[in-house]
């Protein structure tokens, strides 16, 4: 781990699972830190489900990744948990 400098004081940079999720998180941290909008939409029309395109489209979310980077100037993963939860069909 490297010590990365926040707002806040120096912090622990995290160490990202070696998982499909963390590989899938450690990607999207890339994507928002190079601002290639190219590599951004063939990571989104890659990885998010038909669930998540209902909920919200192709451009709201890279509209997010936009915001993201402009307003971070850049995004270090600084604390690297996953839980997994479900919730039933009512």
């Amino acid at each position: 781990m490297r010590a990365v400098d926040v707002s806040q004081g120096l912090v622990e940079e995290a160490r990202i699972p070696r998982s499909a999720l963390g590989k899938l998180g450690a990607r999207l941290v890339e994507l928002i830190n190079t601002g290639d909008s190219n590599e951004q939409l063939a990571f989104l029309q890659s990885s998010i489900s038909q669930r998540g395109l209902r909920r919200n489209s192709i451009d709201s979310y890279m509209s997010t990744l936009k915001s993201v980077r402009e307003q971070s100037k850049g995004v270090t993963a600084i604390h690297s948990h996953v839980s997994v939860w479900s919730r039933q069909a009512s």
